[in-house]
């Protein structure tokens, strides 16, 4: 970062006198707050909204980053998503606030050093859902811009890979995509970040016997999130693997299971369960605050069949449109889900 300009340069000194002189207009020589603000709207720009996204994971953080660091190659801001602002490094943010804590001293901002800025925005698709009760036009909209943004992000060859309401925001009227620390690079590994009740049948492993369990219990025992969210239940857990130091080298030799490759089929499912939900106002498969599987239905969620699953849609859904679409989304066979093309071809977009 270069140097903040000097006062003694006086070629500066003179244009900041200029300046003052002209918005000085009740007391000459002087400036009144409200002309200093100001000056400082028309010198600056006027101050915006921020939201301050906290990550406690280096392997999150430098995800994200990279992510959009790759997607400002691709040549032009997309208007689906959400764009970060000039941001600390972890080292200036620790230096600034690390000694401070917050929720009763509970939680050290040093833990979440690895912070990204990016434009505040009104609602997530969550809030609007359960607060403003769209109708069915605007559900229909909604959808569509979810669509238009993950489409775009394929385009790029990137799977977002935590696709669910929270991850939508409205900005002035316009849906744009957030949180890009599950992203992954299309046919690359993917990571240990997800929300499991939006993954495919497909993400899940059963342990079958001891041995795997206590394999995947050794992988995962330095990472305190073994305790929950990575926690075997009912022998089945999500098949994800870490990618700091040497464990994204030996994965598939250190894992019970094959890790699994990034791929467009993982995003439609989980966009298939937003519009289950948005549709019917039930969740696909229950799930806890972090949107994980409970224990009580993590089987269904890996050992869904297409007559179950048909059964589960037909339950909580009757029109016609929406039972057809869902049948090409919500697929229990990956090679069966449509792409974002073809979804939003589908007569329910284009009545």
């Amino acid at each position: 970062m270069a140097p903040p300009p000097v006062l003694d340069d006086a070629s500066l000194v003179d244009k900041w006198d200029a300046h003052f002189e002209y918005f000085a207009k009740d007391f000459p020589g002087y400036m009144t707050e409200a002309e200093f603000k100001k000056f400082c709207d028309m010198q600056y720009g006027r101050k915006i909204q921020v939201a301050l996204k906290f990550m406690r994971r280096e392997e999150d953080y430098t995800k994200e980053v990279e992510v959009r660091r790759l997607i400002s190659t691709r040549g032009h801001v997309s208007k689906y998503m959400l764009n970060m602002l000039p941001s600390p490094s972890p080292d200036e943010f620790e230096r600034a606030v690390g000694s401070l804590s917050v929720n009763n001293d509970q939680l050290s901002l040093a833990d979440f050093k690895h912070v990204l800025v990016l434009p505040a925005a009104d609602r997530s698709l969550e809030d609007i859902f359960f607060k403003e009760r769209p109708s069915a036009n605007l559900i229909r909209f909604l959808l569509e811009e979810a669509a238009h943004a993950l489409r775009l992000l394929h385009s790029w060859d990137i799977m977002h890979g935590d696709v669910k309401k929270l991850n939508f925001v409205r900005v002035k009227h316009q849906l744009k995509l957030i949180d890009l620390d599950a992203a992954t690079v299309m046919n690359t590994l993917m990571g240990s970040k997800f929300s499991s009740g939006v993954l495919p049948p497909e993400m899940f492993h059963h342990l079958e016997t001891d041995d795997e369990r206590s394999q995947y219990m050794a992988y995962w025992a330095d990472d305190i999130r073994i305790r929950d969210k990575l926690r075997p239940r009912s022998n089945i857990v999500v098949k994800c693997f870490r990618q700091d130091g040497d464990y994204n080298q030996d994965a598939a030799a250190l894992l019970p299971y094959a890790p699994v490759v990034a791929s467009p089929e993982i995003d439609i499912w989980a966009l298939g369960v937003m519009m289950f939900q948005l549709w019917s106002g039930e969740e696909l498969v229950a799930t806890d605050i972090n949107e994980d599987v409970t224990s009580g239905q993590i089987q269904l969620a890996k050992f869904w069949t297409p007559e179950l699953l048909k059964a589960r849609i037909r339950l909580h859904i009757d029109d016609e449109d929406q039972l057809d679409l869902l049948s090409h989304v919500l697929a229990v066979d990956p090679k069966d889900r449509w792409s974002l093309e073809s979804i939003l071809q589908h007569p329910y977009f284009n009545p």
